[in-house]
Formats: structure tokens, sequence, C-alpha cells
């Protein structure tokens, strides 16, 4: 069996091939953007986040190309199915044939994976770090954000089955594509009854329009794309 610091050096190898040695560093010194570090029961920790993975996980390292712009990445993948790529532009990962694209979200939810499959632990699904939702990981039809966030960050929601989403006054921001293919999303209210987006989930005939709260001063391009069910006017 291969010690943790051979399968250290072939990963290593792989990702230099790929040109992407600067970027991902197995070393907790470096000044990488992306660390990948070993625990001692050789799980994988990416930039002190635990996946649910350990190195005698991996089934397959694979080196690919964009065909866009012919950069090369690498995907690991393990053997439930789960493919985790690093790209040059971050993370991405394969789930049940979803791909969620955002390095943040990735993070997220490859935390909420280890807390809940490998831990054993009920935590929310809705992830938030730094007063920002990076990922929600639930499959609830209604969310409620809690008040202090103040951002909802890139992709955070994407795929996602909900159909009504609450976001509390101390909203500032909705990131690009933060609703991403919610495909079921009829009603976004606000803290502030008279403060809403779309439709009540209650009132399917009553069109309504686009009232944004004015403590957010900025909703990012295609934060809503895919939603095909929010009605607006």
């Amino acid at each position: 069996m291969n010690s943790i610091k051979e399968n250290i050096n072939r990963i290593e190898s792989v990702f230099d091939k790929a040109d992407l040695k600067g970027l991902y560093s197995f070393s907790e010194k470096s000044v990488s953007e992306y660390k990948i570090l070993i625990s001692k029961f050789k799980r994988i920790v990416i930039n002190g986040v635990f996946t649910p993975y350990t190195l005698d996980d991996i089934h397959n390292i694979e080196i690919n190309v964009e065909t866009n712009n012919s950069a090369k990445y690498v995907s690991i993948i393990f053997s439930d199915g789960v493919r985790i790529s690093f790209h040059k532009i971050g993370l991405s990962l394969l789930v049940n044939e979803v791909e969620y694209s955002s390095s943040k979200t990735v993070l997220g939810r490859l935390y909420y994976y280890y807390k809940v499959n490998v831990c054993g632990e009920k935590i929310n699904p809705l992830i938030i770090f730094d007063s920002e939702v990076i990922a929600y990981c639930g499959n609830s039809q209604y969310v409620y954000v809690p008040e202090g966030v103040k951002k909802i960050g890139i992709n955070a929601f994407e795929y996602s089955k909900i159909e009504r989403i609450h976001l509390p006054n101390s909203l500032e921001e909705l990131s690009e594509y933060c609703f991403y293919n919610c495909k079921n999303l009829i009603d976004i209210s606000f803290g502030e009854e008279d403060n809403y987006i779309g439709i009540d989930v209650f009132e399917h005939k009553a069109k309504r329009p686009i009232m944004v709260s004015k403590h957010i001063p900025h909703i990012g391009k295609y934060s809503f794309f895919g939603c095909d069910n929010l009605l607006v006017e």
C-alpha cells in the first residue's frame, strides 16, 4: 500500500503536468490560493475545510482540457462517483450529475457532507461564513435566511428546490448566479412586509412588480438566471 507521502507526490505530479502547481499546493507554508492538506487520518482538507474523503477513497485522477480555451484542469474522482475538479479559476464539484461551479459553494458543500456523513452531526444546510451564505445544501421548499447575513454568495442556491425564501433586512448583496436554475422559486420576501420580489406563493393570479429592499444596493448579473417560475411584471 502506498504511503501518504507517495500518494501526495503522485497527486502533485498530476497538478504539475496540468500547470496548476502554483495555484494549488500541498504545503501549509505556501502562498498558494488553495492549500490541499492531508490530515493524520489521511482525510483531504482544502483551505481548512475537511472533506468527506480520504486518500484511500480516490478512484481515479484525470487531466482534462477545457474545450473553450484549451486550459487544463485536474479531476479527482472518488469511489462514490463524486468528482472534485481543480481549475485555474477555482473548484467545481460534480454530485449526482449536478455540477456546482463556485469555489465557496463547493467548499460549503464539502463541509456539509463531512459534518453530516462523517461526523454524524445534524447541522443547518444553510452554510454561512463571515455573514455570507456560501451554499444551501438542503431540500426544503421554504428557506429563512437569518438576520445578520449581508450577502448571498455566487451560486449559493444553484439547482436548489426552494419555492419561497425570506431574506433579512441586513442583506446588502445578491451575487451573480446566486439563484441559478432555481426552477421552483416563486416568492422572495424581505424582513419588511412590503418589500419583496416576485409573486406571493398563495396568490398565483396576483402579479406584483419587483420591489427590492432599500438595504440591497447591489444585485449581480444573472442572479435569477433560470428561475422560470418567478413571475414579475
